[in-house]
């Protein structure tokens, strides 16, 4: 049973390597930085006093190319480099297509060179990602028959269609954090056609079975 469509979701890069190749990726990467792109060296600085974070790395991107300026920040790990954010700097928000395309010009314009000239290994994630990205064939298959015979106006409520959905909740337990309750009611919304009231609710029950079965697992209860 096909996932499709795909959805457009925030981009994941990062950047793994020893020590030496991360010490070395960055090097690189700087030694290559030309505009629109620059080193925010003050905001490094500012994060290592107030954030706790000891390795960072905070670039700039001027406003080009209908781009508007944004921070880039990767932060460091003993394992990798990971950007953990693109904040804009002159609007109030990028969106998913503005974000991916700024992540995606550093890709290609420094941040893949510089990994592989220092060793280490870039990976990314696509922009455009389907349920069978995030949670296995079963746990999808169980979720598109409940959407496609539950009766869209009760949600979860006949107890054929709450069957079906117990069965969801447990086939996609111990995957709930790469589906997450943004994906899940964007896919519900867009590509299933559920009424945003009644997405909403199921993305509440969905939370809230995800949280009680992970305390059962470790025992908390």
């Amino acid at each position: 049973m096909s996932a499709d469509p795909a959805l457009e979701v925030f981009q994941d890069l990062s950047v793994h390597g020893t020590a030496q190749q991360l010490t070395d990726f960055r090097r690189l990467l700087l030694e290559t930085l030309k505009p629109p792109w620059s080193h925010d060296a003050e905001a490094e600085e500012r994060s290592r006093q107030y954030s706790g974070f000891s390795e960072s790395l905070a670039l700039v991107r001027d406003e080009t190319l209908g781009l508007p300026s944004a921070g880039l920040w990767m932060f460091r790990d003993a394992e990798s480099y990971t950007v953990g954010n693109i904040v804009p700097k002159t609007v109030s928000e990028l969106g998913r297509a503005r974000y991916n395309a700024i992540l995606n010009d550093f890709i290609e314009a420094f941040a893949r060179t510089a990994a592989s000239a220092s060793g280490a290994i870039l990976k990314a994630t696509q922009a455009q990602q389907s349920l069978d990205d995030w949670i296995p064939a079963d746990a999808v298959e169980r979720l598109q028959l409940f959407s496609s015979l539950a009766n869209k106006s009760t949600g979860s409520g006949h107890p054929l269609d709450r069957r079906r959905w117990f069965d969801f909740l447990l086939s996609v337990h111990g995957y709930d954090d790469k589906l997450g309750t943004d994906r899940l009611m964007r896919w519900l919304v867009k590509v299933e056609q559920w009424p945003e009231d009644r997405a909403h609710d199921l993305v509440i029950e969905y939370e809230f079975a995800m949280g009680l079965l992970n305390r059962l697992n470790r025992g908390d209860a």
